[in-house]
């Protein structure tokens, strides 16, 4: 298990929003896990539950970077600069998204990314630490629309939307492997 720390925050006063933050050793990112309405960190099962009925308009998620070589645009191959790619915003933004609603699934249930229209608005160079927000703008049966942001330390520097759907991954991977076979 790699270090972290605990953060609370809140969506609405009354119910506290638990945000355990994890250190990943490997990558230069943090993974915010949101915790809703619990004492304890333990995460309950979730068989069995209209998963839908736990997402609400307002979750948020979070996700933050340093900017390092290996994201810059010359890097990823999405420009020539030496400065925090597109590429990278985008992964950001969709890892707040899942942030923000991954603890409400049920097990085996996960989200895909289907949609995401961005503005990259301002250059972030090396070294920059980078945070991604995604806030639920509306759930419709199985999609879960989001309004995203970044922002680096000095400015915002992205902001658009996302949509995910939610999926049973056992079946999806059975699709994508006969799929492949074909």
């Amino acid at each position: 298990m790699c270090d972290g720390w605990v953060v609370i925050r809140s969506i609405n006063p009354q119910d506290p929003l638990q945000v355990l933050y994890y250190q990943n050793p490997i990558l230069p990112t943090r993974l915010a896990i949101f915790r809703y309405n619990m004492t304890m960190l333990n995460i309950p099962q979730r068989k069995g539950r209209a998963v839908s009925d736990e997402l609400q308009v307002g979750m948020t998620g979070e996700s933050h970077t340093t900017v390092t070589n290996d994201l810059t645009a010359k890097k990823m191959g999405s420009g020539s600069l030496l400065v925090y790619s597109t590429p990278a915003m985008i992964a950001l933004m969709e890892a707040a998204a899942v942030n923000a609603i991954e603890p409400y699934l049920a097990a085996g249930q996960t989200t895909v990314g289907i949609q995401i229209e961005v503005r990259h608005i301002s250059a972030s160079p090396v070294g920059e630490q980078v945070r991604a927000e995604a806030q639920v703008m509306a759930v419709e049966g199985k999609r879960v629309l989001f309004a995203v942001r970044a922002w680096d330390e000095q400015e915002m520097i992205g902001e658009g939307s996302h949509t995910r759907y939610l999926i049973d991954e056992e079946k999806f991977m059975e699709r994508v492997q006969s799929n492949s076979r074909e």
